[in-house]
C-alpha cells in the first residue's frame, strides 16, 4: 500500500496522524467557524476505515471503503493506486490492472514493481506491461536550466515573486522565515528584517506598478522557534519595495485551521488569496483594511495555486485534491473543469495562465513535473495535458514560480521532505542542497 502522504507540509502529516490516515485527500479537514464541509468529512472517515481494515487484514472491509473514497477522488493517483491495492488483496485482478493503467495513461509511475501487495499480479502479462508503462514514464522530459541558487542550506523555499522595474526576485523560506532579494539573478540580499515578525513565507506576488511585495505567511511545524501550544496564525504582509519595509498586515482572525498558501494580484490592485486548509478563497480589496470571504466550494479538499486569465473574467484555482476549478468573477460560478480520461490534474502547488493555457507544477504525483494544461478556446474544458519537465534529478519537491515574459522562472528543490528529520530537527548540511531556482522556455 502507498503510505507517503501527496501533501509536502509535515503539519498536513501530523494531521493524517492523529486521524488514522495514510493519504493526504483527508489531510486538509480545517475546522472553521461552521462545520466543514460533508465530502471532505466523508473522506476523512472512509480513508480512516480503510486504513484500519488494512492494518487488520479485513480486505473485503478495506476495498469496501477505498470504494467510497474513490466516489469523491477518484482521479487522485494515489486513491486509484490505492484501491488498486484493495482490488489486489480481495482477489480481483482485472479491476486492479484496469486502475493501474489508468495511472500509467496519464504519464505517471508508481512502485507497484516492488510492493508486496501485488505480489498476486506479478506473474500476470497485463501487470508486466503497466510496470513496462511506468518504467518509461520515469524517462526525463524537459530541458530546463540553471537561472540561480541561493547559498544558504535547510531553508525549504516555497515561493517567488519578480518586481519587473528592478528586475529582482525574490525568493521565500519557509524554515527561516524571512525573504530573499536576488538582484539581477546574482548578488542574493535578505529584504525582509528580523522583526518584521513573519512566520513561515509561502507565495507571494510583486506589484511592480503600486512598488508592493505580497507576502502570504503562516504558522507551521517546519519554521524555526514554532511553537506547538501557541494560536495557529496566518495572513497577508504588505511590503513597499522601495522602503523595503512592512506597511500593512492583514490577519486571519479565525479559531480554526487556515494557512494562505498562494495568492493571484487583480490589476486594480485587488488581492485573492487561496487557503490550503480550507475550501475558500479570501480577497482583500485595493485600499481595504481588512480580509473578506470571496467563495466558498464545498468540492475543494486545499486550495492552493490561483491565477487569473488574462483579460480577469476568469480565476482559476487549483485544489490539491482533485481539480482545476474556473470561477467566474461576475458571477462568482465556480465550474470543475472536465478533461480528458488519460489526464491527471490534481496535485498542482503552482498554477499560472499564459497565452490561453494554464502552467503547472505538479508535485502530488509521481513524478513530479510541469504540466501545460491545454484550455479550449472558452476555457471551460481542458483539452489535454503536455508534460513539459519531468523526472529532472535536481527536482526536490518543485513548489512555485513565476513567469517573466516567456521565461518560467520556478523553485526546483524546496527540499520539504529532506529539510527535517523524524524529531523535526535540520538535518546537518552535508544533507541538504542549494536552493535551485531555475528557468525554462514557455510557449
Amino acid at each position: 500500500m502507498l503510505k507517503e502522504t501527496i501533501v509536502k507540509r509535515v503539519y498536513w502529516q501530523i494531521i493524517l496522524l492523529l486521524l488514522f490516515i495514510i493519504l493526504s485527500a483527508c489531510s486538509k479537514d480545517g475546522e472553521k467557524e461552521t462545520p466543514a464541509a460533508p465530502i471532505v468529512k466523508d473522506v476523512i472517515y472512509y480513508y480512516s476505515a480503510a486504513f484500519q481494515a488494512y492494518e487488520q487484514q479485513d480486505f473485503g472491509a478495506f476495498l469496501a471503503n477505498m470504494r467510497e473514497v474513490a466516489k469523491v477522488r477518484k482521479k487522485n493517483p494515489r486513491v486509484m493506486y490505492n484501491l488498486a491495492v484493495a482490488h489486489t488483496l480481495f482477489n480481483q485482478p482485472d479491476s486492479a490492472i484496469l486502475l493501474l493503467e489508468k495511472i500509467a495513461a496519464a504519464g505517471l509511475a508508481y512502485p507497484a514493481a516492488t510492493d508486496n501487495d501485488f505480489l498476486a499480479l506479478q506473474e500476470l502479462p497485463a501487470f508486466q506491461e503497466v510496470i513496462k508503462k511506468f518504467e518509461k514514464n520515469r524517462e526525463p522530459v524537459g530541458s530546463s536550466s540553471m537561472a540561480f541558487r541561493i547559498e544558504e542550506k535547510g531553508l525549504i523555499h516555497e515561493g517567488i515573486a519578480f518586481d519587473e522595474y528592478g528586475e529582482h526576485f525574490y525568493v521565500s523560506s519557509v524554515r527561516e522565515r524571512k525573504i530573499f532579494q536576488v538582484l539581477a539573478g546574482e548578488k542574493t540580499l535578505r529584504f525582509s528584517k528580523i522583526d518584521d515578525g513573519l512566520w513561515g513565507v509561502f507565495g507571494m506576488k510583486a506589484d511592480a506598478n503600486r512598488r508592493i511585495l505580497w507576502v502570504c505567511t503562516g504558522t507551521v511545524p517546519e519554521m524555526a522557534g514554532f511553537n506547538s501550544n501557541a494560536k495557529k496564525q496566518t495572513g497577508l504582509f504588505k511590503y513597499d519595495l522601495e522602503e523595503e519595509s512592512i506597511t500593512g498586515r492583514y490577519l486571519l482572525e479565525d479559531n480554526g485551521e487556515h494557512l494562505f498558501g498562494d495568492l493571484a494580484l487583480a490589476a486594480n490592485g485587488d488581492v485573492y488569496l487561496s487557503d490550503s486548509f480550507s475550501p475558500t478563497i479570501y480577497r482583500l480589496k485595493n485600499g481595504a483594511d481588512s480580509l473578506e470571504i470571496f467563495i466558498q466550494d464545498e468540492r475543494w479538499g486545499s486550495p492552493q495555486g490561483i491565477t487569473f486569465s488574462t483579460d480577469e473574467s476568469y480565476l482559476f484555482v487549483a485544489d490539491y485534491l482533485s481539480n482545476i476549478y474556473r470561477i467566474d468573477l461576475n458571477s462568482r460560478e465556480v465550474l470543475e473543469l472536465p478533461h480528458p480520461e488519460n489526464a491527471i490534474v490534481s496535485g498542482i502547488d503552482g498554477l499560472y495562465f499564459h497565452k490561453g493555457d494554464l502552467l503547472a507544477i505538479q508535485n502530488g504525483v509521481l513524478p513530479h513535473r510541469i504540466i501545460r494544461v491545454h484550455l479550449s478556446e472558452t476555457m471551460d474544458e481542458i483539452s489535454q495535458v503536455s508534460v513539459l519537465e519531468a523526472n529532472n534529478p535536481l527536482f526536490n519537491e518543485p513548489t512555485l514560480g513565476v513567469p517573466v515574459g516567456n521565461i518560467f522562472y520556478f523553485v526546483a528543490n524546496s527540499q520539504w521532505g529532506s529539510t527535517l528529520d523524524a524529531e523535526g530537527n535540520r538535518q546537518p548540511d552535508e544533507k541538504l542542497q542549494f536552493a535551485r531556482i531555475m528557468k525554462m522556455r514557455l510557449w
